[in-house]
């Protein structure tokens, strides 16, 4: 995946390097070959760290509740409108599809996801999760410039125990670019850190 610098190239590089990984399986999978093996529901437990702007120092506690698995035409379906019309559209895509799995923070209501894959690793396995994020109240009335990242993004790397760390990008638009390669911008400075991830059996 081709990497476009800007003046927020730092940020932007962490991204990049978690798409390399896990959205090129996730947006583009008419060449990927993802783990279909796990169907049975699965929950896991994480402690969140901001690491910048208003969560910095801040620490959450939350569970990620994951019921099924996307298959690959789903996905390519979802890659093949980013493609040809573009975010707008994808987005109002995800939003009719019956959700996946379901990121609850502590004290809060949680939001749906609506795409998640996963695909084995050297020490057990990647899960991305990818879908529209909840817009608040001041968002939906205002309009500022973060209310054009319309979708958000969870990272989980975990081993066979499914114990293992991850990144929460809350904000994010995607777009392919002229030349055909997926172009992903997060509006914060740098993504949530996950830490002390478990499964529960």
């Amino acid at each position: 995946m081709r990497e476009i610098c800007t003046s927020a190239s730092v940020e932007r590089k962490a991204l990049r390097t978690a798409l390399a990984g896990c959205l090129c399986l996730l947006m583009l999978l008419a060449l990927s070959i993802a783990a279909e093996g796990q169907k049975k529901p699965e929950q896991f437990s994480a402690t969140g760290f901001g690491q910048a702007g208003m969560f910095a120092g801040k620490t959450v506690s939350m569970n990620i509740y994951i019921t099924d698995y996307s298959d690959n035409q789903e996905v390519e379906d979802l890659a093949a409108t980013l493609r040809t019309k573009g975010s707008d559209p994808l987005l109002k895509a995800i939003q009719k599809m019956k959700a996946k799995a379901r990121v609850v923070p502590t004290g809060y209501t949680g939001w749906n996801v609506a795409v998640v894959r996963q695909r084995p690793t050297k020490n057990g396995r990647r899960i991305v999760m990818f879908g529209d994020r909840p817009i608040g109240f001041y968002e939906a009335r205002n309009a500022p410039r973060s209310k054009g990242y319309e979708f958000g993004m969870l990272v989980l790397d975990v081993n066979e125990k499914g114990e293992g760390s991850g990144l929460l990008y809350g904000a994010c638009k995607i777009k392919f670019t002229k030349d055909d390669q997926v172009d992903i911008e997060h509006f914060s400075q740098q993504p949530i850190r996950l830490t002390t991830v478990k499964l529960w059996k």
